[in-house]
């Protein structure tokens, strides 16, 4: 089945006609609410955000690493830590670029800033970060 969009609403169809963003040239995200049926056209910060920490041995990250435009503005993923693992949001796949740490560990990230600490057990948390406002979360599952 193939969905696009009777009218130009911003609400899915099955075997609607073509969407077209109507958008200048440039980097978007498409996020689709397949619960709701929905689309819109988002234009984050970034073109990637990865969690990139002890949990993977401060490498270069992988697919594993790299979070989800889940609202505008707003990334996920799903990660397991353990209680001592640390980490830091950057703007691509390695170190080098810009990384985000939380001098004060008060839920807002700074660039440059200090290795966000887990220290709530062992599990898998989901964790989010706003490019906008650097507010994160480290939410245990």
């Amino acid at each position: 089945t193939d969905w696009g969009d009777n009218g130009a609403d911003g609400t899915l169809e099955a075997g609607g006609d073509n969407i077209a963003s109507g958008l200048p040239a440039g980097t978007y995200k498409i996020i689709i609410d397949d619960e709701a049926e929905t689309y819109k056209f988002a234009t984050p910060n970034f073109d990637d955000i990865f969690i990139l920490g002890s949990h993977q041995g401060w490498g270069n990250g992988s697919a594993n690493d790299r979070m989800r435009i889940v609202s505008e503005n707003t990334w996920s993923l799903d990660v397991n830590f353990s209680d001592t693992d640390q980490f830091k949001f950057v703007d691509g796949p390695e170190f080098g670029g810009t990384d985000f740490g939380d001098n004060g560990a008060d839920g807002t990230a700074e660039a440059g800033g200090d290795n966000i600490a887990i220290g709530a057990g062992v599990g898998n948390y989901t964790v989010t970060f706003n490019d906008e406002t650097l507010s994160y979360t480290v939410e245990l599952n």
